[in-house]
């Protein structure tokens, strides 16, 4: 179940990276077919050097890999609870079951905080990767219009 809630946040994330497309181009002063090509390179260098974020780059979408849930709270937690039990009252097997619970609510808990955050870096990522992308295309966009494009 986690498992598949880890590979549906990942998938979610990269839809959201995804949904940015090229905004249309239309030649407002009856610019040539040549004549849009070389100025849409042309704006595409400039939008890349504006913005640091070139397009057509391999982006950086691989990540940290999940944290790998840890097992054994309960373990260790039965084998302290034992000893504690046996030295307070002489009973370690009612130590071991407390122990045995308190350690695997301990552990779960871990498991469940260091699985949130990343999820939140995840989301930090994919947000800071469709801001790049936002700001370039806005930057392409401006250099056509400076040239007598209407983008959309």
């Amino acid at each position: 179940m986690k498992r598949t809630a880890n590979t549906l946040t990942v998938l979610g994330l990269a839809f959201a990276m995804s949904v940015t497309a090229k905004p249309f181009v239309y030649p407002a002063d009856g610019q040539t077919a040549e004549q849009q090509g070389k100025d849409e390179y042309e704006c595409s260098q400039w939008a890349t050097g504006q913005t640091g974020f070139d397009p057509t780059a391999p982006q950086q979408t691989a990540s940290a890999p999940p944290p790998q849930q840890r097992r054994g709270g309960a373990v260790r937690g039965a084998v302290v609870g034992a000893a504690v039990g046996e030295i307070v009252d002489d009973d370690w097997e009612d130590g071991a079951k407390a122990g045995a619970l308190l350690g695997g609510v301990r552990q779960s808990r871990r498991n469940r905080q260091q699985q949130q955050a990343h999820n939140q870096a995840q989301q930090q990522a994919a947000g800071q990767q469709q801001a790049a992308v936002d700001s370039y295309y806005k930057a392409w966009g401006i250099c056509l219009e400076g040239r007598g494009y209407t983008v959309g």
